[in-house]
């Protein structure tokens, strides 16, 4: 039986019990934050965190917050998050939320930007939540 929820912290390292892949992560502080998950390139590696399985349905949300490229110069290069989800044990993913133009029929809920999150200009972190409802229903 899959958990309906996850709430991680990280105050005491990243614990392998709540996530199935940790490549590239490790838990210290960053950017005037104590204790959170980091992903580092390495050798042109992503950096990937995928949560172990859970019973998404009606009514659920997803929060975080997150920081990339914590006061980086304006011309260097940062790769920026990428939320998905997958159905099918990780086969296949898709954005939580899909990239939509105004005009496309199989887009109901109108225009939206792909679930793809960059860093502040200002070296900010940044709270995201989103409603799950339509979107993420356990099969």
């Amino acid at each position: 039986m899959n958990p309906s929820s996850l709430v991680s912290d990280f105050t005491k390292g990243v614990d392998p019990a709540d996530w199935n892949t940790l490549d590239n992560i490790v838990a210290e502080d960053y950017c005037n934050a104590q204790q959170v998950a980091i992903g580092q390139t390495v050798d042109d590696e992503s950096a990937t965190m995928t949560t172990k399985d859970l019973d998404i349905a009606e009514g659920h949300m997803m929060q975080f917050w997150y920081n990339v490229g914590c006061m980086r110069l304006w011309n260097v290069s940062v790769a920026p998050l990428h939320l998905q989800f997958s159905t099918d044990y990780g086969m296949t993913w898709s954005y939580i939320t899909p990239q939509c133009l105004s005009n496309d029929p199989n887009c109901p809920k109108g225009a939206s930007m792909a679930s793809v999150y960059y860093g502040d200009p200002m070296g900010m972190w940044q709270r995201v939540m989103i409603p799950l409802t339509g979107l993420t229903l356990s099969k």
